[in-house]
């Protein structure tokens, strides 16, 4: 058992600041607010070895750009079913993965929240412009995973966002998937559907993840079901209306029997002797739709220094 951490006078005089980064203030007297902050001090051993840890990663600066990254060593993160040691092993593990597949430089940049382009999508007959921003989860998907890959519409409106975290696995790094989260009206959807011939937005976001993960190397694409899911179980629970389960079988998931599903990093395509005859010029298009959002997507990570898997 380790000895209790004793704090010196500037650790001390900081404990105040460290409080209320994780837990920013919205009622400062209310009492279920304080007990936020006690869950802060109760967690200090673990707080200030997260902080060692980082600076010997080269990521010091991160708790000072991003303090609430500390509320995933105590909360459900990044799914059901893990405990204190286990999230902080998970955190630092995608730290560490990140620095493998993207470099140092963007890893930390990645880190600090700062969004980057990821791809650009021309629609056609002058509709404009969507774009998938990639960046560190923030907010409402802080617990749900450490990344972010957003879809935009041309008039800047987030339409999907799926969170992630990388994670060392037997081959190299894995993608693990922690939530899907969008929700559109329905003529919308239908509208940019027939827009990106045929491609729902959550299918298209989730392509451009398999070819994110394809682009840097990533060996392995895992995704969350419902039983795993941060909410599941919880008053929360209510909330979460995504079928998550069907939605990774429609793509080729497999379940592992742990709660998650494997999914390929190339997404597959079907044959051309599997397609009827009168839908081949209808998948042709779609196919060299995704070959430009690919090569689109290669070009934004080159762009940004990301050092891309030459087999991809």
């Amino acid at each position: 058992m380790s000895s209790p951490t004793r704090l010196t006078l500037n650790e001390l005089r900081r404990l105040p600041a460290m409080c209320r980064g994780a837990y920013p203030p919205r009622h400062p007297r209310a009492l279920a607010h304080h007990w936020l902050w006690a869950k802060t001090v109760l967690s200090l051993d673990a707080h200030l070895d997260m902080q060692r840890q980082l600076r010997a990663l080269g990521l010091g600066r991160l708790l000072r750009e991003q303090p609430q990254t500390l509320r995933k060593l105590h909360d459900t993160y990044p799914f059901q079913g893990l405990g204190p040691e286990a999230r902080r092993r998970w955190l630092l593990g995608h730290l560490q993965a990140a620095r493998t597949l993207f470099g140092p430089q963007l890893s930390r940049r990645l880190a600090r929240g700062e969004p980057l382009l990821a791809c650009r999508i021309n629609l056609p007959d002058g509709q404009g412009q969507m774009r998938a921003l990639l960046g560190a989860a923030r907010q409402q998907h802080l617990r749900e995973g450490d990344l972010t890959l957003a879809l935009y519409d041309p008039f800047g409106t987030k339409l999907y966002a799926l969170t992630f975290s990388l994670q060392p696995c037997e081959h190299g790094v894995e993608v693990v998937i922690g939530a899907l989260q969008g929700q559109m009206p329905l003529p919308l959807t239908r509208h940019i559907t027939k827009l990106t011939e045929g491609l729902r937005p959550p299918a298209l976001l989730l392509y451009l993840l398999q070819c994110l993960a394809e682009a840097v190397g990533a060996r392995r694409l895992r995704a969350c079901g419902r039983e795993r899911h941060i909410h599941h179980g919880s008053e929360r629970s209510e909330q979460v209306h995504f079928d998550y389960d069907a939605f990774w079988r429609d793509y080729g998931g497999q379940p592992d029997g742990q709660g998650f599903y494997e999914l390929p990093v190339a997404a597959p395509r079907r044959e051309v002797a599997e397609i009827p005859s009168h839908k081949r010029a209808q998948y042709r298009r779609r196919y060299q739709f995704m070959d430009e959002m690919r090569q689109e997507l290669h070009g934004c990570l080159a762009e940004h220094g990301a050092p891309l898997d030459r087999a991809a």
